[in-house]
């Protein structure tokens, strides 16, 4: 009897075991989604990275910016080596049942001797066990982005990431360096936002700049023009036109879906218009018609989005165009570039009723169609353009400002909010979205993106002060503050002597003051500012004057 209790005692005290561990993997949820982590804390305690060995470690040295954390060859490590930096728990509770969760990361990868040997890997816990979501064994002295969709790991509400170092030999290895982590949801997001006050002869206003990332598994659109609008066509009698190009060498896209159209029209005179899309050698088969009278804008590249998509099964030729119904005579409404024409490919019409195709070509005109046609992988979300927030001086919440429609176009993106948009001496935030939808369901949701962050930073934001003037080239100003928006450093330049300089937060709050042996420019040094608007007193003996001024 006293070993059946034994047993029965250690057996209770496994289970108690086992349901703490399955405790703490389910109700510890100290990181959130998404979780940011730019190693600027010095300390990989901050966001509970634990790591099993020195070589882990911040790096006051290297960074984008500095710092960052590095794998570094010393001490070294003789013999094979696995060594790992492992994140705390991250929790999907708060997402909103994302279709894809990514991690994206910044590397750098320095070696003594390179080789195949020295291997950086990205895994992912699920609870379970470990999976391998990356991994990277090229060396570059240059930063890289690299960025995996690790959904396909995710089994449950909460789960780990880890960076695990191995090799033959630490010493073949200088380095492996991270920053810039995100773990996100959905889909890519904006990067590098900055913002400045600009002056432009007789405009002056805000600029907002931002790097629009190529979406994971977009494939750019593929024309049958040249995006130069060159002129416009239609007919000289009332009747209906179909204006279409064939798309024949599908080749290697299979199973690809065709999820978007976009077409430019010259102008709206008719009584309706339908995009339509048709397969098979001769373009006999009409697969997709959506009246899209209602949608489309004159004089515009317009986007539309195929519900449901279609998937290429098949390299048989695809032809894209839109029907014009009752067209008025002397009016153009289909668009062309300026050629020459791929006649039979480029340049396909039909006239009314006709059951075949003709072309342009055999009219005269030599030139090919207005058309995009947009693909991608397997993924029911497809890429819209940019939604721009702004928050104006005192206020909580950010409101939607504009909506920027995506153009095929990737890389640097500008917006500006010109005065009497924005008002003088006034202060305003700004976010930059990107908009999704997902299109295998109708109606199609509308997803947004992270917002986009400012390099090397936790800010989702940027704030910028409005004043009338070119602060830096207009010297007849008895006071100067400049630049703005600082970020280190902050130029005091007054015609009067100085006699002392006091910097307040929009509250009140005094931050710091000098007084100033009746000098004419000070330099201060604000890198210890947090992001914000402040106000800068300066006394002259004679009168102070206050101005507004950011700090990023």
């Amino acid at each position: 009897m006293k070993t059946q209790t034994t047993y029965l005692n250690l057996f209770i005290i496994f289970l108690l075991f086992i349901f703490s561990l399955q405790s703490n993997a389910q109700t510890t949820d100290t990181l959130q989604m998404p979780f940011v982590e730019h190693f600027t804390e010095g300390s990989l305690e901050i966001n509970n990275w634990t790591t099993d060995c020195d070589n882990w470690a911040i790096n006051t040295f290297t960074g984008q910016p500095i710092p960052c954390v590095r794998f570094n060859g010393q001490p070294f490590i003789t013999g094979p080596y696995n060594r790992s930096l492992t994140s705390d728990w991250i929790s999907l509770k708060e997402t909103n049942g994302s279709i894809d969760i990514f991690i994206k990361f910044e590397y750098q990868g320095v070696s003594r001797n390179a080789t195949s040997n020295e291997t950086l890997y990205l895994e992912v816990f699920d609870s379970i066990e470990w999976h391998t979501a990356g991994e990277i064994n090229s060396f570059s002295s240059s930063w890289e982005i690299k960025m995996y969709n690790i959904s396909s790991y995710l089994s449950n509400e909460h789960f780990k990431i880890r960076f695990r170092a191995s090799g033959k030999n630490s010493a073949e290895l200088i380095y492996w360096a991270i920053d810039n982590l995100f773990v996100y949801e959905n889909k890519p997001y904006p990067s590098n936002l900055r913002g400045n006050y600009y002056w432009e002869e007789d405009e002056f206003g805000i600029r907002i700049d931002w790097y629009d990332e190529q979406p994971l598994g977009f494939i750019p659109p593929v024309s049958w023009c040249d995006h130069f609008h060159f002129g416009a066509i239609g007919l000289s009698t009332e009747g209906d036109l179909t204006y279409a190009a064939r798309w024949f060498d599908l080749e290697g896209w299979e199973d690809l879906d065709l999820y978007g159209i976009r077409y430019h029209l010259s102008d709206d005179v008719f009584d309706s218009l339908a995009i339509k899309i048709w397969r098979g050698q001769n373009g006999e088969i009409l697969q997709y018609s959506n009246n899209i009278t209602d949608e489309a804008v004159a004089d515009s590249w317009n986007t539309h989005y195929l519900h449901p998509t279609i998937v290429l099964t098949d390299t048989s030729p695809t032809y894209v165009g839109f029907t014009i119904y009752g067209t008025v005579p002397g009016t153009y409404p289909a668009s062309h570039d300026d050629g020459p024409a791929f006649a039979g490919l480029g340049d396909l019409v039909k006239i009314g009723e006709a059951d075949t195709w003709d072309t342009l070509s055999n009219f005269g005109p030599d030139f090919n169609v207005n058309w995009d046609i947009i693909l991608t992988y397997a993924t029911p979300i497809a890429f819209r353009g940019f939604n721009i927030y702004r928050k104006e001086e005192g206020a909580e919440d950010y409101q939607l400002l504009e909506f920027l429609p995506e153009d095929g176009l990737y890389g640097d993106r500008s917006f500006f909010d010109k005065y009497p948009s924005v008002n003088i001496y006034n202060s305003y935030s700004y976010q930059v979205k990107d908009v999704y939808v997902k299109y295998n369901v109708s109606p199609m949701d509308t997803i947004l993106s992270l917002p986009a962050y400012v390099t090397g930073t936790d800010d989702d934001f940027v704030t910028i002060l409005v004043t009338r003037i070119n602060e830096i080239s207009n010297t007849d100003s008895p006071l100067l503050v400049y630049p703005n928006p600082a970020t280190t450093k902050l130029n005091v330049k007054s015609k009067l002597p100085i006699k002392k300089i006091s910097i307040f937060d929009l509250s009140g709050k005094l931050l710091w003051e000098r007084n100033v042996a009746d000098k004419h420019k000070i330099e201060i040094d604000v890198s210890s500012f947090k992001s914000g608007v402040y106000l800068i007193k300066v006394d002259n003996g004679v009168r102070v004057n206050s101005i507004k001024t950011v700090i990023q």
